[in-house]
């Protein structure tokens, strides 16, 4: 296994246990190694993901404001292409995930405090 896959293999390892579906994690590494824009079928064949899964992810990035979507307009008949590719940089992407975990750390410390004071523990 290359250095680079490896890498990105740790990169989805370490996104899924900040709580991110594995099937999102997949896709946000697989879109910042792209400098072009990526079709659903493109993120599919490079994540081993699903359409489903896809559209599942791609969703979750766009409403994080981490990816744009376009569309490639067809030469026949049919709906157009969705394509995709990341709206932000990875600087952004980092700092909006360690702001989720640390507000989980003040939810846990929070809860910690209650339990405390209900159960009168010194």
């Amino acid at each position: 296994m290359s250095v680079a896959r490896a890498k990105v293999d740790e990169t989805i390892e370490v996104l899924a246990s900040t709580g991110m579906p594995k099937g999102t994690a997949r896709t946000l590494a697989y879109l910042t190694t792209k400098d072009d824009w990526a079709t659903s079928r493109d993120i599919e064949k490079a994540t081993n993901l699903r359409q489903p899964e896809v559209s599942i992810a791609v969703r979750t990035l766009l409403e994080r404001g981490w990816v744009e979507r376009d569309s490639l307009k067809r030469e026949s008949k049919g709906r157009p292409i969705n394509i995709y590719r990341m709206d932000v940089d990875l600087t952004d992407v980092y700092l909006s995930i360690e702001s989720d975990e640390k507000e989980k750390i003040a939810d846990v410390e929070e809860n910690l405090v209650h339990i405390k004071e209900l159960w009168d523990v010194a």
